[in-house]
């Protein structure tokens, strides 16, 4: 073997790895150019945390969506300071001048919200800028949990193309740019999925003590991810379905529906022990969290004054439904609802072979359509909510791509592998194309709700 055919063979061996680290070099490069954007909405990350460095009170005293966005914000700012303090203050330590010391002087209130409308002072914005850059890696750690996925469940190349599609995504290029809690909260909603494949892909829990230890460690994931969003509660569908999912292949057990009312209860507990950690001062604080917690429900519900407010129902499930084409264009919308009603008719869902895959991809996709259906009850629309969803969504959508190619290539007998790598490939181009550029041209207006 000569050089050149050792060299290609050692790039085909690595070929997955090489595929994602291009998607995620891509979503890097693609948001990087936005960091200094940013958004008012930050004056309760950026500036509730710093706040808290400031007073040492770590109760954010504000809680219209949880805290842990908050409490991983100051993560980002801790590194933040560290890392500007070679660029501005005193690197030499003769005047006392820290970067801590300049924020405090130009942003002695960081919680007014006039001040994220407007640009700042140097330090601050220079502050800022590596707070957004940081939290910004949240999206090449839901790339890395895609394919994970797809590793788990042997759809490597519907994980590929997911990652492309969150790469590209102008949703996520919008929302991953500055302090957001969606984002962050999108990732533990993909890292519930990733735990019920890991589950799912081993043998069956034998003894039902060992299921509720699984759906215990569900739960336990699922309060993480509501503890950026209180709607990421629809993550615990899938909880629950892989737990009906696997009681029902123990030993010894008759009594199926009592211990998984059991498991249920053991899993809801775990979630609001999670969320605890995340929102430590939602007891402590009870009057002011419920107060917030109304208010928000409220809001969602009468609409915000003449911007971004619908009528709930059929006009804002319209809105949602073109919120998702936005991302995957029409095509992958129509092709997504023909691909699922395609394997139920073809009696994809009875195959036992196929049982684990279609656990974890159904109910994601019962998981994901609930939050739509829950965003089409209210009045108050803004595309970042569905940052939460993006990278699960879209792992649905091309994984049932595949899977109706490789039933259609079997049914006539095809090549399998061929057909599903011709298909997915030219359906994720055009639709790529059409959502990040074609439509765009064509409908320059076509995020008027914005």
């Amino acid at each position: 073997m000569n050089v050149v055919e050792r060299l290609r063979s050692i790039v085909w061996g690595l070929r997955w790895p090489l595929l994602f680290l291009a998607a995620i070099i891509i979503a890097v490069a693609l948001r990087i150019p936005r960091l200094g954007d940013g958004h008012v909405d930050e004056v309760h990350t950026i500036g509730r945390s710093l706040n808290m460095i400031y007073t040492g009170d770590f109760s954010p005293k504000f809680y219209h969506y949880p805290s842990g966005g908050i409490y991983l914000t100051l993560g980002a700012e801790m590194l933040a300071l560290a890392s500007i303090s070679r660029e501005v203050g005193d690197p030499d330590h003769t005047t006392g001048n820290t970067p801590l010391v300049l924020l405090q002087k130009e942003m002695p209130n960081p919680i007014q919200e006039y001040r994220y409308r407007t640009p700042q002072p140097e330090v601050f914005e220079a502050f800022k800028y590596k707070v957004r850059y940081y939290l910004m890696w949240m999206v090449p750690l839901q790339i890395l949990l895609l394919a994970y996925l797809g590793y788990r469940l042997n759809l490597l190349a519907p994980a590929l193309a997911a990652s492309f599609f969150m790469a590209f995504s102008s949703a996520s290029r919008l929302e991953s740019t500055y302090a957001a809690v969606n984002t962050p909260c999108g990732f533990f909603f993909l890292l519930v999925i990733a735990a019920v494949a890991w589950f799912a892909t081993q043998s069956p829990p034998r003894k039902v003590i060992s299921w509720l230890g699984q759906m215990a460690a569900l739960g336990f994931l699922c309060g993480l991810a509501v503890g950026f969003k209180y709607n990421a509660g629809v993550v615990l569908l899938i909880a629950w379905g892989y737990g009906w999912y696997a009681l029902r292949k123990t030993e010894g057990e008759s009594a199926r529906v009592e211990w998984f009312c059991v498991g249920a209860v053991v899993s809801f507990a775990l979630l609001l022990w999670a969320f605890t950690l995340t929102t430590p001062y939602w007891m402590v604080d009870f009057k002011t969290f419920a107060r917030d917690l109304v208010h928000s429900i409220w809001h969602m519900q009468v609409g915000h004054g003449d911007y971004n407010t619908f009528e709930p129902g059929l006009q804002m499930g319209y809105i949602v439904v073109r919120c998702v084409a936005d991302q995957i264009a029409w095509t992958g919308v129509l092709l997504s609802v023909l691909a699922a009603v395609y394997l139920a008719a073809s009696g994809y869902l009875k195959d036992d072979e196929q049982k684990t895959r279609i656990v974890v991809i159904g109910w994601t996709l019962i998981s994901c359509l609930a939050f739509l259906a829950l965003m089409s009850k209210q009045a108050t629309f803004w595309t970042r909510n569905f940052s939460i969803i993006w990278p699960s969504l879209f792992f649905v959508c091309t994984s049932l791509w595949w899977l109706a190619a490789q039933r259609i290539a079997e049914r006539r007998g095809w090549n399998i592998r061929r057909t599903a790598w011709i298909a997915l490939t030219t359906i994720t181009v055009i639709c790529l194309i059409k959502a990040n550029w074609l439509d765009i041209v064509l409908n320059p207006t076509r995020e008027w709700w914005r």
